[in-house]
């Protein structure tokens, strides 16, 4: 119930304050309590702006260090999280997956074109899907972002 009091406090706030809030409420994660490492957890609490994700995620890696690994192309991203959103929030393609859970649609500047490819690999590993999946994905992902750009103008 406290968690949920201070996230909706979060969300509203500056960093500033958020990092007050996480310096006295979230502490342990923040100074190396942990198993997800610095960079991600830093990434989820800013990026998200509550520590929920935060939380789970770092879960997961406590029960599988393996999990802790991150994407080649960008070590703000633990495999964790990818399996967080698709078991806990059942984002099942790689569209749910870069437009709602990550927001890399809109928060990159490439729109996630470049790291689309890496999350559809990890995604199949926990999906089974076959190599026609993944392609058939990044080509609906690709789509996507082209058909919103054009939106847009």
């Amino acid at each position: 119930m406290a968690d949920n009091v201070i996230n909706k406090i979060i969300r509203g706030r500056s960093i500033k304050y958020k990092m007050e809030l996480f310096d006295t409420k979230f502490d342990s994660m923040i100074e190396g309590q942990n198993h997800v490492n610095e960079k991600s957890l830093m990434f989820m609490l800013f990026y998200y702006g509550y520590a929920n994700i935060a939380k789970k995620v770092d879960d997961i890696v406590k029960n599988n260090s393996k999990m802790d690994e991150t994407l080649n192309i960008d070590e703000r991203i633990p495999i964790a999280l990818i399996y967080y959103f698709i078991k806990y929030e059942d984002a099942f393609t790689l569209n749910d997956m870069m437009m709602r859970r990550l927001k890399f649609s809109i928060t990159e500047s490439e729109n996630g074109l470049k790291i689309a490819p890496y999350i559809a690999k990890e995604m199949a590993k926990i999906l089974s899907w076959s190599e026609k999946d993944i392609q058939r994905e990044i080509e609906m992902y690709e789509h996507e972002v082209k058909c919103n750009k054009v939106a847009l103008y």
